[in-house]
């Protein structure tokens, strides 16, 4: 019988949190495997069986609300704050030769946060990322990618602070057809933390479980049948964004206009995913937000919120 493939959007740990302006490589379909069940992981990650095919582009929409929670500035509480996101990602990979192909990609991430509060949270969050790189294919268990993304940080009032710049360097091994490993480094002289190590895994574990050790999605998968799939686990959204001169306005004062911050949000809870057709999947969770926060990690200021439900729904599709 044929095995099911584990649903992910990235086998890549650790950078959206710690580099969130990767998120255009964490969708790469080079390191990712088909949402659509049937097959090994292996025959999901195109570079590494279908190098020099057709051309593939993929699309990604969610939204998502989080109910309001409590905001502590300061070791003090300032009012509360929900959140609502919608995102956009596209991304494809173009095919070179046999072995070499050049992985594209475009992000849109776009927060809406409740200011009734007196803390520096701003009203909404809108940022876009494009990445672009180079990939190799060594051999049947190796491919090798580098990348650079340019960004920017705030879709209003574009000036020169409001542009950054990525980058990454990562592998895959083909351990087996049911066992994927990554391995690499990504850079983000604007995030949390300008340097880090990035690793992860996917594993079928038989035809009827899979796990997805990797972010911004990790999860455990059941396959109840070829097109549906429920799952337990979590997921990370982040954006490294830059506040307007409209937050003094917010707050009352000039301190948090024009910073440099991280917003970053962490669902745990349970979903399913439903094929439509082979492009075509929906998916449905819900749970708890958990470790909320805004870092402006130049002045040093972190505004945090306490864990409340969420929902979110999303559309994938392969064409």
């Amino acid at each position: 019988m044929k095995k099911r493939t584990l649903v992910s959007t990235t086998v890549l740990t650790f950078c959206v949190s710690l580099a969130p302006s990767f998120a255009a490589e964490l969708e790469s379909p080079t390191t990712k495997p088909s949402d659509t069940p049937g097959g090994d992981v292996s025959s999901n990650l195109p570079k590494l069986e279908r190098i020099g095919g057709p051309l593939r582009l993929n699309a990604y929409v969610n939204s998502s609300y989080v109910a309001a929670g409590n905001v502590k500035f300061l070791g003090f509480n300032f009012g509360s704050s929900d959140a609502a996101s919608a995102s956009l990602v596209v991304n494809t990979d173009i095919p070179i030769n046999d072995e070499w192909f050049i992985p594209a990609g475009l992000v849109s991430d776009n927060f809406f946060l409740g200011t009734d509060t007196f803390a520096p949270v701003p009203e909404r969050i809108n940022t876009l990322r494009f990445s672009t790189g180079a990939g190799y294919k060594l051999n049947d268990q190796w491919t090798i990618v580098g990348t650079l993304s340019p960004l920017l940080y705030n879709l209003e009032q574009i000036n020169s602070n409001d542009i950054g710049l990525a980058g990454a360097g990562y592998a895959t091994y083909k351990f087996s057809p049911d066992l994927v490993f990554t391995f690499g480094l990504v850079i983000n002289p604007d995030g949390e933390w300008p340097v880090f190590p990035i690793g992860g895994l996917i594993w079928n574990i038989n035809k009827d479980f899979g796990l997805d050790l990797t972010l911004p999605k990790p999860r455990f998968v059941y396959h109840a049948n070829p097109n549906l799939n429920l799952y337990v686990g979590g997921e990370l959204k982040a954006t490294t964004f830059r506040t307007t001169d409209q937050i003094a306005k917010q707050i009352g004062t000039a301190a948090f206009n024009n910073a440099l911050g991280t917003y970053r949000d962490f669902h745990v809870g349970v979903g399913v995913e439903y094929k439509i057709t082979p492009g075509v999947g929906l998916y449905l969770d819900g749970g708890y937000s958990v470790g909320r926060e805004i870092n402006y990690t130049r002045i040093d200021e972190t505004v945090k919120f306490d864990p409340a439900p969420y929902v979110q729904g999303a559309v994938r599709c392969r064409f």
